[in-house]
């Protein structure tokens, strides 16, 4: 969210306008603190407030004096030096923002310590009688956020293969920062994924928190005791997650279970067991396969398929690369006529291509700004696509500054405008490790389920991106070994049914995880009028 106010100068404005945004929960689901970049962003600057005013306030003044008042002041004196250490702000005389906006909220690391602060201080009894001042409780995040963002930072590790240490020390995906997380980060990143049976990911983390534990430096020693946490307590952990893996391993293997190893394991080395993770056979294996969906592999291939696309390995051939093209169209409709269309193919059968410029800058940031008091977490209901969004529906007559049915209609040929071939616009926001997993856009009819949609079968689907993603969050086509990039003001245009009627199962596709930045689309799904 590209707010206008300045850290500094936030003002009552500035809260009624965010409190109106936060306050409540759109049909009653929960606030989406980890999964919205709007929220990411508030909270960043908000939290820049929060430590001026204990920064640069004296501790009488807050806390009066007495044995209470030092409690309160040692609470604040061990916030300031973890966001000093997190966010690299150490000047004690200095009050602007000393990096480019959005700094933390669009990095996940630092984005996972931040909503960690929230929950471990700035909700803390000793300093609430001052933080309320600025905040109301009911927009904090809560421990749920954190195993939000914990789910995340797992979510980014295991579909891009980072190493665990590497993000321990700052580093993601070649980008380095100040941040270092914790002993106690680590422990607890190892048993999040430990109780969600992420088994490898739980010993790679046990791992880097044991490790750093045993490192024989001042700062460290100092960490460990303030952890409370001892080796023995972390191999214990270790042990109990080579149990639980063991007891499920025939299991996990009949399922393909990528979080698993190859074969029972009982060393608590992790760099001796690293190689039989099963994810990375399976990457060998079937990356780039495709087989029948009744072959037990199909799932599997999909996957591994999809992780080889996120990490941007085009998986088609070179005699199907070569039949694609790009052109200038000026025959859709006479709106093209003096400023050409420009097209990409992706893809020939089934048809895929992306279109550049259709839009600008100016109706992108008005589409994002109008979604921001609408986003919410994406409904949880057991059929539904597992997806980490914030999301925000619209009908074209709600944004007549920015009608898209009309510039849908001129790409497409088909008549949208004022009819009821549209389903309502969906934008969609993602933060760091936002995702949608494979699925398709067009709903699959059978015996099983005769139930028809009144409004008529999805066919189409015309994707626009609303900005540039700094890093991740390609749309992933799975069976077609293709990966589209975000472009700003660009749109992809694809067929959901064969002409039969029949949903084009090849047309499975992914939001592969955002990992740096965010990611704003909009969705435009046409559908096929029932007359009856």
């Amino acid at each position: 969210m590209q707010f206008t106010y300045s850290p500094r100068s936030f003002g009552f404005i500035g809260i009624l306008i965010l409190s109106n945004i936060f306050g409540t929960a759109q049909s009653g689901q929960p606030l989406p603190y980890a999964l919205s970049p709007v929220y990411l962003q508030y909270l960043e600057d908000l939290e820049s407030q929060v430590y001026e005013l204990l920064k640069n306030t004296d501790a009488n003044t807050l806390f009066g004096k007495g044995e209470d008042a030092k409690l309160k002041q040692n609470v604040v004196v061990r916030y300031l030096g973890e966001y000093e250490k997190s966010v690299n702000r150490t000047s004690t005389t200095e009050t602007k923002y000393h990096h480019e906006k959005d700094f933390v909220s669009s990095n996940p690391i630092l984005a996972f310590q931040m909503i960690n602060r929230y929950v471990k201080y700035i909700k803390n009894d000793a300093l609430k009688s001052v933080t309320n001042v600025l905040i109301g409780k009911d927009i904090l995040p809560t421990e749920k956020e954190v195993e939000d963002a914990m789910e995340a930072l797992l979510r980014l590790q295991y579909i891009y293969d980072f190493d665990a240490h590497q993000i321990a020390n700052g580093m993601l995906d070649g980008t380095t920062t100040s941040a270092k997380l914790s002993i106690r980060e680590c422990f607890e990143l190892g048993k999040f994924a430990q109780d969600s049976a992420y088994f490898t990911l739980a010993l790679q983390w046990y791992d880097v928190a044991l490790q750093k534990l045993k490192t024989n430096d001042e700062s460290t020693r100092a960490e460990a005791a303030a952890s409370g946490l001892k080796e023995h307590f972390i191999l214990n952990a270790m042990r109990a997650t080579i149990d639980e893996h063991n007891d499920d391993y025939e299991e996990s293997i009949v399922d393909g279970d990528m979080y698993s190893f190859s074969t029972r394991i009982y060393n608590t080395n992790y760099s001796d067991i690293a190689h039989l993770t099963l994810r990375k056979r399976l990457m060998k294996e079937l990356a780039g396969q495709v087989f029948p969906d009744e072959d037990p592999r199909f799932i599997q291939a999909v996957e591994a398929n999809m992780m080889a696309l996120c990490l941007g390995h085009n998986l088609q051939t070179e005699k199907e690369k070569a039949k694609l093209k790009c052109w200038l169209d000026t025959k859709r409709h006479p709106f093209w006529t003096i400023n050409p269309l420009k097209i990409e193919q992706l893809h020939e059968e089934p048809s895929i291509i992306q279109l550049y410029d259709i839009f600008n800058d100016k109706w992108a940031e008005y589409l994002k700004m109008l979604s921001y008091e609408d986003l919410e977490r994406a409904p949880d209901i057991p059929e539904a696509t597992p997806r980490t969004a914030a999301y925000a529906w619209f009908e074209d007559d709600d944004i007549p500054d920015a009608p898209i049915s009309k510039m849908v209609e001129f790409v497409t040929g088909l008549n949208v405008v004022g009819s009821a071939a549209a389903e309502a616009l969906q934008v969609a926001a993602y933060a760091f490790g936002g995702h949608v997993e494979p699925h398709f856009d067009s709903v699959p009819k059978g015996p099983e389920d005769p139930v028809e949609n009144p409004k008529g079968d999805r066919v189409t689907t015309f994707l626009v991106y609303l900005n540039e993603v700094e890093k991740g969050g390609l749309t992933a086509f799975p069976l077609l070994g293709i990966y589209i990039k975000p472009v700003k003001n660009s749109a992809v245009l694809w067929y959901t049914n064969m002409k039969n009627g029949d949903v084009d199962e090849r047309t499975i596709h992914a939001a592969c995880p955002v990992i740096a930045g965010q990611k704003w689309s909009k969705h435009f799904i046409f559908t096929v009028i029932n007359r009856n």
